[in-house]
């Protein structure tokens, strides 16, 4: 009812001006053209076609495949020369042309970077001529002009073959599409990436990849966009996320164990989703019946960290046994692709991946917060961590391809992809205290001894898990007018982080107070080398001995977060030949999200025998350090050890002595509800979409209109402080002599689940929308096509932001208000133009430039009401005066931005230089964004440029390639003004530079060996604070210095 309501109000008169829509504007009058042109084309070619159906006409069909590989090729033009029928390959290679003359005719078949290979056939009424043909690349043989049969052949192009295929994948991909999209075959850049797709997305233009200091690449945004406005999906069904409240996925965790390409679309048509304001990102899985024989491959790998040198793979011990590792393990995958029977293909993968980064030494790399007060440019606390770290991973894959008839396939496949991520932090702050001095080498505490050490506080011992399951089933039926498509799809994750299960408490605070502290030596974006530490008396004091620390309080966290996507599309496409060629498609599509997520934190108060005093909490008197870690790699901060509490010896006295533990149940009920929630989207939609071609196939012409209806439902903390307070008969608040409201009990832990609801905030919301797009693609001769676009997109808010969530202040507050969640917030919209000129194959390059402009509008801001009863009501509160003087408090839709761009990017390959030069290509892509408007600050995240290029050299057994990627400093978010900090000071991620190396050598097909290393010049992570006039000292608010990971082994196909 919902649909035929909504097209009812669109054809027929304006859009409801309601919560959900728009007002009548230029993009309805749009969309209305775009539908009343597809109606009048439909009518129209309905007609030619029946006129032309009485003609005689045959039909070849076949395969095309690479010669080499025996690969089959998805899109290749399949052409009757001159002007005749064209149709493109399957997956598979196949393709059946139809409406062909009947006689002899001559047939074409091209693709990027191979010879165009030519036939002449005869056809016939009653029979479709049946074709072979193995394409060859450009410079590897001739053909025979009639049979087709090699004239001149090299003898050995193994490697050279897969590297210059690859290439070729992804720039014909680029070529025929509807629309602007970038392509990665995951062969064009070898060994460069273990298990994380983001280290194939760095190469691609419009694309920036922020690469955690942890763990590598884990977010990428798509033309400045922040990541939650990216999507990322497996064979067009959405990867589930289960990490954050946010719509991010972590490419981390996106399985692709054997996917043959990536791909990035920049505009979308109108069978796509209307979401990804900057594009979105679709990895494509290999076919079982892409191959002419089977394959079996392999490949094992050895990966280390620089830190630990290549000649060492036996690791220090650590302090949990996860981050105690006796040497390397090997990282190994194997795979198989081919077909079983003629109506049967497979393919299958195992893999696992496992990288150890050492502990931080003084000596290789360091990890240090500085915290500056940048209103007077003095250090005022420096942190030091020591994090070793161990990344696991597992993946397996499966997937079946049946030909039903020569015309229908049924594919299924599935993903699995299991990682744990183990860290046990040291960390040391030393905080100078109030009235500390100082420049940009040095910090003096006052002499009233305010300054103090904490060690075991922050983020401290854990281990992260998630599991990523991913199953898609797809239905094609090609017949010679209709193809009718379904696919349902499944995607789920599990992520938990685990501390006190595997025996170790997440963080243990431990602290020396009424400290005079000096700390000198502090070099640019880094806190103090040398400490001088007195008490008030003016002895000395060790602060890197943990015996003098007193213990304050010990801390669990447990995390457990689920994410499901489900999703059901269905799609008819209907060709008409005349005149002009059209082809309508038309279909539905429902996509279900679910998220669920609880977060606990249980804080302990250490009380050894019932006592509080700090004199017996000291750290010494207990047995509460690892001797066996201490005595064999002990923590060192710049020369000198660290005897540091170990989370793992605390947790152990823990279970010895529970009653020592005091639980802090208000503090764990509120962390609890306050982290808990549950949340469902269902988004329905429908669409038109019409494909023309004129002027003998030289102009494509893809638009139509997509309907969107979205179905929010979610459930989250409530937080009503009044709930805890007496009531009079009447229902007021019962009040004491001073005025002053009276609680139900003096229990803290009562008065917190009184006050904290856990899900108890309820609320639903809809909208809906049409989405018009119109793409045109121009082909001026063979090599050049011109591409003018327009679509409306929409970015979602993040699920943070509709999570129904209240808080309430106490009525006696200053400025009482109640904070609500805004499930109705409604997304980001945006009008997208793309001009793009691509080039292909003109001397041995290619290349493209892209000019955009995207038109935002419904960015996010903070709004004040005063409260009514119909608000109350709407949020499930009383209307009984309660609230009277109340504000509430909620995030909704206000202004816009602009973002304009452009996009370049080049091949060349260096043939006809001399000699040994002819075998180097080059290539560069670049990105440079821009934002304007009353919004553009609310772009935290946006990259505004990005430079990537490199260099190769490559020979039929060997290559060796240098890649080079430099992004631009990326703003965050806006600091608030302080004590310490300046107006205009934002958070920033520095810019980063990335060398990377690969190579790889051909003894034969089945043993190949090869080598990269992530980034020859040490990678550094961090981010920054700044202001203007802000001196560069004082910026820095993290900087971690990562090392490289070195990647060999050996690979091989059967």
């Amino acid at each position: 009812m919902k649909y035929i309501n909504s097209i009812q109000n669109y054809i027929g008169r304006p859009p409801v001006a309601n919560a959900g829509h728009h007002s009548p504007s230029a993009i309805f009058t749009a969309a209305r053209h775009v539908i009343s042109f597809l109606l009048v084309m439909i009518i129209i070619i309905a007609g030619s076609a029946d006129a032309l159906a009485a003609e005689t006409t045959g039909a070849i069909e076949g395969r095309v495949s690479n010669i080499l590989s025996g690969v089959g090729l998805e899109n290749a033009q399949v052409k009757i020369l001159p002007d005749g029928p064209v149709t493109q390959t399957d997956q598979t290679g196949q393709f059946r042309l139809t409406r062909v003359p009947v006689g002899e005719v001559r047939l074409s078949i091209s693709f990027y970077g191979m010879q165009t290979w030519t036939r002449t056939l005869t056809v016939a009424a009653d029979k479709p001529a049946q074709v072979e043909a193995e394409l060859r690349r450009t410079g590897l043989g001739s053909y025979d002009s009639d049979d087709g049969q090699v004239v001149v052949l090299e003898a050995y192009q193994v490697t050279a073959d897969r590297e210059m295929t690859a290439q070729a994948i992804s720039l014909n991909e680029q070529r025929i599409a509807a629309s602007s999209k970038s392509v990665v075959a995951l062969d064009q850049y070898g060994n460069q990436g273990d298990d994380n797709i983001g280290e194939f997305l760095h190469f691609l233009p419009g694309v920036g990849v922020n690469v955690d200091g942890d763990v590598g690449p884990n977010e990428v945004s798509l033309r400045g966009f922040p990541s939650n406005f990216s999507n990322i999906s497996l064979d067009g069904g959405s990867v589930a996320s289960a990490r954050s409240p946010s719509r991010t996925v972590n490419l981390v965790d996106v399985p692709f164990l054997n996917a043959s390409r990536v791909e990035v679309s920049k505009v979308p048509t109108p069978d796509m989703p209307a979401s990804g304001l900057g594009g979105t990102i679709n990895i494509i899985a290999k076919n079982g019946f892409e191959l002419k024989r089977p394959a079996f491959n392999y490949r094992v790998t050895g990966i280390t960290n620089s830190t630990n040198g290549l000649t060492k793979f036996n690791y220090p011990k650590g302090q949990t046994k996860e981050v105690s590792p006796h040497g390397m393990v090997p990282s190994a995958s194997i795979s198989f692709q081919g077909a079983l029977t003629k109506r049967v293909a497979m393919t299958a993968a195992l893999s696992n991946s496992w990288r150890f980064k050492p502990a931080d030494d003084d000596s290789d790399t360091v990890d240090i917060e500085p915290t500056w007060d940048r209103v007077r440019n003095v250090q005022t606390a420096g942190t030091w961590h020591a994090l070793p770290q161990l990344y696991v991973s597992y993946g397996g894959q499966l997937g079946f391809d049946f030909k039903i008839t020569p015309r229908d396939i049924i594919s299924i496949g599935g993903q699995l992809k299991i990682n744990t991520f183990d860290i046990a932090r040291s960390n040391m702050i030393v905080n100078y205290g109030a009235g500390a001095t100082g420049d940009a080498t040095h910090t003096q505490g006052a002499d009233t001894a305010k300054g103090s050490v904490t060690i075991g506080t922050g983020a401290g011992w854990y281990q992260r898990y998630n599991k990523q399951r991913q199953l898609n089933l797809k239905y094609t039926h090609r017949g010679d007018l209709w193809v009718i498509e379904m696919n349902a799809d499944y995607s789920d994750a599990h992520y938990r982080v685990k501390t006190d299960a595997n025996g170790y408490f997440y963080k243990v605070d431990a602290k020396l107070t009424s400290l005079i502290i000096r700390g000198d030596d502090i070099p640019l974006h880094g806190i103090a080398r040398k400490y001088t530490v007195t008490n008030k008396s003016g002895n000395p004091v060790d602060i890197f001995n943990g015996e003098n620390y007193t213990i304050n309080t010990a801390e669990k966290r447990f995390q457990d977060g689920l994410g499901k996507n489900t999703s059901l599309r269905l799609n008819a496409s209907r060709k008409f030949y005349g005149s002009v060629p059209i082809t309508i498609k038309t279909g539905f599509a429902a996509d279900r999200t679910d998220r669920h997520r609880v977060l606990v934190t249980t804080p302990y108060n250490f009380r050894p025998n019932g006592s509080s005093a700090a004199g017996d909490r000291k750290a010494g008197l207990f047995d509460v350090f690892d001797e066996n870690f201490l005595s064999s790699a002990p923590p060192t901060i710049y020369g000198n050890v660290f005897r540091e509490i170990s989370n793992k010896k605390m947790y152990e006295l823990y279970q010895q002595n529970p009653s020592w533990f005091v639980i802090n149940e208000a503090t764990e009920h509120k962390n609890r509800v306050t982290n808990s929630f549950e949340f469902k989207e269902t988004i329905s939609a429908a669409y038109v979409r019409a494909d023309a071609r004129l002027f003998n196939n030289r102009l494509w012409l893809t638009g139509g209109v997509r309907f969107e209806q979205t179905d929010i439902k979610g459930k989250g903390p409530l937080d009503d402080i009044t709930a805890q307070y007496k009531r009079n008969p009447d229902g007021s608040i019962m009040k004491d002599g001073d005025n002053k409201p009276i609680n139900v009990t003096s229990d803290a832990a009562e008065l917190s689940k009184l006050r904290y609801k856990e899900r108890g905030a309820s609320s639903s919301s809809d909208y809906s929308d049409l989405y018009p797009s119109l793409n045109t693609s121009y082909r001026i001769g063979d090599s050049v096509v011109l591409r003018l676009a327009y679509a409306r997109t929409i970015g979602r808010p993040n699920v943070n932001y509709l999570i129904p969530g209240t808080t309430i202040t106490d009525p006696e507050a200053t400025n009482a208000k109640i904070t609500i969640n805004n499930p109705a917030l409604r997304p980001w919209t945006a009008n997208n133009y793309d001009l793009s000129l691509e080039v292909y194959d003109i001397k041995g390059g290619s290349g493209a430039i892209s000019v955009f402009q995207k038109d935002v509008s419904n960015f996010f801001g903070v709004i004040q009401t005063p409260v009514t009863d119909a608000l109350l009501e709407q949020q499930n509160l009383p209307t009984d005066g309660t609230y009277d003087g109340y504000v509430i408090e909620t995030r909704n839709n206000v202004g816009d931005a602009k973002i304009t761009g452009f996009e370049l990017s080049y091949r060349q390959s260096l043939h006809f230089l001399p000699g040994f030069l002819k075998n180097f290509q080059i290539y560069g892509n670049m990105t440079k964004l821009n934002t304007k408007g009353d919004r553009a600050a609310d772009f935290s995240g946006f990259i505004p440029r990005n430079i990537s290029v490199g260099i190769s050299y490559i020979r039929p057994r060997w290559f060796i390639k240098l890649n080079y990627i430099d992004q631009d400093v990326v703003r965050k978010a806006m600091v608030a003004e302080g004590a310490t900090e300046r107006p205009g000071t934002y958070n920033y991620q520095p810019a980063y530079r990335r060398w990377m190396l690969n190579a790889e050598y051909s003894i034969c097909k089945q043993f190949k060996l090869f080598a990269s290393v992530s980034d020859l010049t040490n990678r550094v992570n961090g981010n920054y604070r700044a202001a203007p006039g802000t001196p560069s000292y004082a910026t820095y608010s993290r900087y971690q210095e990562l090392g490289s990971y070195i990647t060999f082994g050996v690979k091989g196909t059967f």
